[in-house]
């Protein structure tokens, strides 16, 4: 790691930072089709990745979160921002891009491991599985960060990619190998 991405993770608004350092991860100059967010709170990661996929569909349970969301991301082509909730339920079609961000640890084991078949099932080969989790214990959850990375990283229709341990978070870039991939 530079000394200037280090200086970068202690900037004041770190959430901008963690979001910026999360897509950071991403292969350099790549396009997306289609992407899925769910629990895009707010929309702010969901503006960046507009300005990567020519379709985001973003999710959040919250109507507070979706309102605000929509309202952020008003002026994108492209994004559709809806209620919803995973594993619960899921989109329609194909993905080269699903960003799991601060959500895994909300579930319960059997939700990440159905959320983890769901993720597979929807990518398309070359496909991109992009996580960003707190590393510290989550007060009255069952799993951390730290378990939900685990449980992506050990799916064998899912290859490692890429990650940026922080003090705080961890991201990892995952990929569905294409036809013919080793």
């Amino acid at each position: 790691m530079t000394d200037l991405r280090k200086r970068t993770l202690h900037l004041p608004d770190g959430e901008a930072d963690k979001r910026r350092t999360t897509l950071g991860l991403l292969p350099t100059g790549r396009r997306y089709r289609r992407a899925f967010e769910p629990g895009c709170s707010l929309g702010l990661m969901t503006r960046l990745l507009a300005e990567r996929c020519d379709e985001v569909v973003a999710w959040d349970v919250s109507e507070t979160a979706v309102s605000r969301a929509r309202e952020r991301c008003r002026d994108l082509t492209g994004v559709e921002v809806c209620r919803g909730a995973v594993p619960a339920s899921w989109p329609d079609g194909r993905f080269d891009l699903v960003v799991l961000s601060e959500i895994g640890y909300f579930l319960q084991e059997e939700e990440l491991a159905r959320t983890l078949r769901l993720t597979v099932d929807a990518l398309v080969e070359d496909g991109i599985v992009l996580l960003c989790h707190w590393r510290h214990p989550v007060d009255g959850w069952a799993l951390d960060g730290e378990d939900v990375n685990a449980v992506f990283a050990s799916s064998p229709s899912l290859r490692v990619e890429g990650t940026h341990e922080a003090d705080d978070f961890v991201a990892i870039m995952l990929s569905r190998p294409g036809a013919g991939a080793p």
